[in-house]
């Protein structure tokens, strides 16, 4: 989807990613070779989460991002 909407995407698992998983488990990001001009998302997604503070969701409390997931 992300691609579909123009952006590079980067995870783990996914054959056509431009670049593996980061911070997060999935970015998107626009570029202006060298630099990263816009991240509009980022998602974190956990199989067997903490029931506490899941360290990941905090990780988004940060994060910057136009979404965050």
């Amino acid at each position: 989807m992300g691609h579909d909407l123009g952006y590079l995407v980067g995870a783990n698992g996914y054959e056509k990613c431009d670049d593996k998983e980061w911070l997060f488990d999935i970015t998107w990001w626009e570029s202006a070779d060298p630099m990263m001009k816009s991240v509009p998302l980022i998602l974190e997604s956990e199989w067997n989460p903490d029931p506490g503070m899941d360290p990941d969701f905090q990780k988004l409390v940060v994060g910057k991002a136009a979404h965050r997931i």
